[in-house]
């Protein structure tokens, strides 16, 4: 059983920080619900379990099929 905090709810998503030359990921995270940057170890009475979800669906494949030919357009054979 996870403990009702923020950093497990589903409507918190986690805040990223830009650095010199990429981002690094924040021990803030941003409520959806309330619109507000919130500590992760803060909870409310609208928690919730946060759902994993797949896209699994035949759509998801044909544009990986089209995006993974456009790649082999800028890859010389010999790389393969």
């Amino acid at each position: 059983m996870t403990t009702k905090i923020c950093k497990f709810c589903g409507n918190c998503k986690t805040v990223y920080r830009r650095g010199r030359y990429k981002y690094f990921k924040g021990r803030t995270y941003y409520c959806t619900l309330r619109e507000e940057i919130i500590n992760r170890e803060n909870s409310c009475g609208k928690w919730c379990k946060r759902k994993v979800e797949y896209d699994l669906s035949p759509q998801r494949f044909d544009e990986v099929q089209k995006d993974i030919k456009e790649l082999e357009k800028f890859i010389s054979p010999r790389e393969l």
